[in-house]
């Protein structure tokens, strides 16, 4: 008796499964609002010997561009970095993957770390904020040069 029961209560819960799995979930999607801060930890800086190397996302590294490494954030977002004793702090577009030290959170290009005051040091605590949009939201100017398109971002000069 106590069998049939079970395989009954087994086959009820077995029809209804379907149904269950095949509800639809409503997620929010998520966005940041003005700024979420994201991790707190150390940051580092690369050194000249990566110049002209490829990043993960497959753009060449220039150390004058505001750009850094992070070990999961997604390519082309924008987040500030603030040094954490100073204050100072700088806005960069992830294009790598890195670092992959312990405690470290990020890796800044040569322009971003003197931006802080960091390539003095090799490293220094941080805090890492993902900002909204691209700090471009400010205009930004297309200028043509030989047949090359340039966007010029007041912010960054």
């Amino acid at each position: 008796m106590v069998m049939k029961a079970l395989l009954s209560l087994l086959v009820v819960a077995a029809a209804t499964l379907p149904t269950f799995a095949a509800q639809p979930v409503a997620t929010k999607p998520s966005r940041p609002s003005e700024t979420t801060t994201v991790q707190t930890g150390i940051a580092s800086w690369y050194g000249v010997g990566f110049i002209g190397g490829k990043t993960a996302n497959g753009e060449t590294y220039r150390s004058g561009d505001r750009t850094a490494a992070h070990k999961s954030l997604p390519f082309n977002t924008w987040v500030r970095v603030t040094e954490k004793r100073s204050g100072r702090s700088t806005v960069v577009r992830i294009n790598n993957r890195g670092p992959f030290v312990k405690g470290r959170v990020i890796d800044l290009s040569q322009v971003a770390a003197k931006d802080i005051g960091l390539t003095s040091r090799g490293i220094t605590p941080v805090i890492v904020e993902v900002l909204p949009s691209a700090p471009g939201a400010i205009e930004k100017k297309v200028v043509s040069l030989d047949r090359k398109t340039i966007f010029e971002n007041p912010l960054f000069h």
